[in-house]
């Protein structure tokens, strides 16, 4: 019982240090809080999330009952909970990598095109035909502002 009331007597002087340094720090200027309306709500939970909720709560109480340590019941709710979550394939991320490697096809032809010997202006309008679908508008806009004489830089 003395470990639980230390333990606690730590973090309330955690807490009021943590309060008295952001009462001396200046306050932040953030935008005026638009009210939302009754119609706005919350975002729904992701598929399956309230499950997985639910069965990281139940195991990381069973593992306190099991071990009697309340960190091993954070540690498990918290695996049970987040471990999907990293575990998951993004398409998002697949997308990013298509990104990067049309960039990578795209640069590798630029260098081709310059071991000809024109200039990198020429060779990025030379290349434009031939750029990979990804980053086609991207390289368009690039060769139109070339053309617009815009500046390198």
């Amino acid at each position: 019982m003395t470990t639980v009331l230390a333990a606690a007597a730590g973090a309330s002087v955690a807490a009021g240090i943590v309060l008295v340094i952001a009462a001396l720090l200046p306050p932040a200027t953030r935008p005026a809080r638009t009210r939302t309306s009754p119609t706005t709500r919350r975002r729904p939970l992701p598929r399956g999330a309230r499950w997985r909720i639910g069965a990281a709560v139940v195991a990381g109480l069973l593992a306190w009952l099991v071990t009697g340590w309340p960190v091993a019941a954070v540690i498990v709710t918290v695996t049970v909970w987040g471990l999907p979550i990293i575990l998951a394939t993004s398409h998002t991320a697949a997308a990013i990598i298509d990104r990067v490697e049309a960039l990578e096809e795209w640069t590798r032809r630029l260098s081709d095109v310059l071991v000809v010997g024109v200039g990198l202006e020429q060779a990025i309008t030379a290349t434009r035909r031939t750029c990979p679908a990804l980053i086609e508008t991207e390289v368009s806009a690039l060769v139109a502002r070339m053309q617009a004489r815009w500046p390198t830089e």
